[in-house]
């Protein structure tokens, strides 16, 4: 830096040791200045006559800016590191609560609503964990509660199976007990021995019950049904069960199979006390029913002297209850043969419609005077069909006089006889009479079973065997019988018998 005077020299103590100017200052130009290897400009001093002239070697100013330009890249690289820090530290405080959450969420879909996050961070990071926080304990409570009521039904539930007097027992697709109560226990003779988890195979070391298990599971889509003795480890008879199959579904997927047992022993037992005693009753009877038919006959042919007619009409009525009892003795000791499997039939080929015709004939004069119109309308010319003429008489006649007793006046009975479909006939007897209710379709061919709401319109009283025998007949002859009815509009019984060939059952 000098000052110059008036005649362009410095002044004293500016610099005497500085080259003098290259060309008057006050026609210096950036070139001259640059010419002489210095960077220089000068200004004029107000009010005075002097010079401020400003120079600096070129060397000198060219190190400065070098030095500037580290300083000023040193600053950059120093405010780039700052920035990347704080950039690194602002994405961590941001996203560590973040992954928090996710993490907790995730654990939303597993049913572990235990998870709270850290309420840090920023105000807004802060309330969105405060919030998830209130909506984890919110989804605990409620977890809890249904817990707790799950638990309450499944203790109700597990305590009404237990006191249930049927066993149950739950059976997986692959043979495994899933579960069973006490009464199952008893029922398959298991005492307390550990059987959930274990197959059947594993169970089971006597082959017939492990069969007959395996037989209801799979028959259980049609409701299997068998009944058999059960027998304890030591041979001896627990008692008399009834095992029935059901399938179990949750929605298309098949789940298992469930088995209800129940005791059926006492049953069994008054059965065969029944049994018994109606055998032993109906075979006691025979003999004095003989006696009393053969002298009332005796009477009424006059073989026991004079009589006058009425006394003749009353002993005919005598002979004809004597007959009606005959017929239930021999209804009876027919169906205890039938259980017993002792009834042997003598199938031979035969035709049905003169068996339905003869019916007709037999039954059409008690129709008439009862005012009911009876129809035959079997077809001509049906292939014969192995049958017992006697045994499809009686089967016809039990339908058509069952009918007659439950037909009012003015009604129709109709007797019929068709082809079915693969060679055999199929009969049918068809009412207009007071039908049955629907829920005792099922049972009507049980034995002694009547049906309570009609017992009291019928013309005469019944024992509730006859269908019973009916069934055993057609059951024997290979064929099955059923009824279709409707309450009020009547009644159609129906039966088959196969065509020769196919097998009787």
């Amino acid at each position: 830096m000098l000052l110059l005077g008036t005649d362009g020299t410095p002044l004293k103590g500016f610099a005497s040791g500085t080259q003098p100017l290259p060309v008057p200052a006050e026609s210096a130009t950036e070139g001259d200045f640059a010419a002489a290897g210095m960077i220089g400009a000068w200004t004029t001093v107000p009010g005075l006559t002097w010079r401020i002239v400003s120079l600096q070697p070129v060397a000198v100013v060219g190190v400065s800016q070098d030095e500037v330009r580290g300083s000023l890249a040193l600053f950059l690289l120093v405010v780039a590191a700052l920035a990347a820090g704080a950039a690194a530290f602002t994405a961590r405080a941001l996203s560590d609560p973040l992954l928090a959450l996710a993490s907790a969420a995730d654990g939303v879909s597993a049913q572990r609503f235990d998870r709270r996050v850290a309420e840090a961070g920023w105000p807004e990071v802060r309330q969105v964990a405060r919030g998830f926080n209130q909506m984890m304990e919110r989804m605990a409570f409620f977890q809890r509660a249904q817990v707790d009521k799950q638990l309450d039904e499944k203790t109700r539930l597990d305590g009404i199976v237990a006191a249930l007097q049927d066993g149950i027992a739950f059976i997986g697709l692959d043979g495994r007990f899933m579960f069973l109560n006490d009464a199952a226990r008893t029922a398959l003779g298991l005492s307390d021995q550990r059987v959930v988890g274990l197959t059947l195979d594993e169970v089971f070391e006597d082959p017939v019950m492990r069969d007959a298990l395996v037989g209801l599971m799979a028959g259980c889509l049609s409701g299997a049904q068998l009944e058999r003795p059960v027998l304890n480890k030591a041979g001896g008879r627990i008692g008399i069960f009834s095992f029935r199959s059901f399938q179990v579904r949750r929605e298309a997927a098949v789940l298992g199979v469930l088995i209800v047992m129940r005791d059926v022993t006492l049953e069994r037992e008054l059965d065969d006390t029944k049994k018994s005693i109606l055998e032993t009753v109906t075979h006691d009877l025979r003999s004095p029913l003989a006696s009393i038919g053969g002298y009332v006959d005796m009477f009424v042919q006059g073989m026991m002297g004079p009589a006058s007619e009425k006394q003749v009409s009353r002993m005919k009525i005598v002979l004809e209850s004597v007959a009606q009892l005959n017929e239930l003795i021999n209804t009876i000791l027919d169906v205890s043969k039938f259980e017993s499997g002792t009834m042997r039939l003598d199938l031979k080929p035969g035709p049905v419609d003169p068996i339905v015709e003869r019916v007709f004939e037999l039954c059409n004069i008690q129709a008439q005077a009862l005012g009911v119109r009876m129809e035959n309308k079997a077809a001509a010319g049906l292939p014969e069909v192995p049958l017992e003429a006697s045994q499809i008489q009686r089967v016809i006649m039990n339908l058509a006089t069952n009918a007659l007793k439950f037909t009012p006046e003015g009604g129709v009975v109709t007797l019929s006889a068709a082809r079915e479909e693969g060679g055999g006939i199929v009969v049918r007897v068809a009412d207009t009479g007071f039908g049955i209710p629907k829920d005792k379709i099922d049972r009507m061919f049980t034995k002694f079973f009547q049906v309570e709401e009609t017992k009291e319109m019928a013309r005469r009283k019944g024992t509730g065997l006859g269908l019973t025998i009916c069934r055993q007949v057609v059951e024997a002859h290979g064929g099955r019988i059923w009824v279709e009815s409707e309450w009020g509009k009547g009644s159609v019984f129906s039966f088959t018998l196969p065509a020769a060939g196919r097998e009787v059952g």
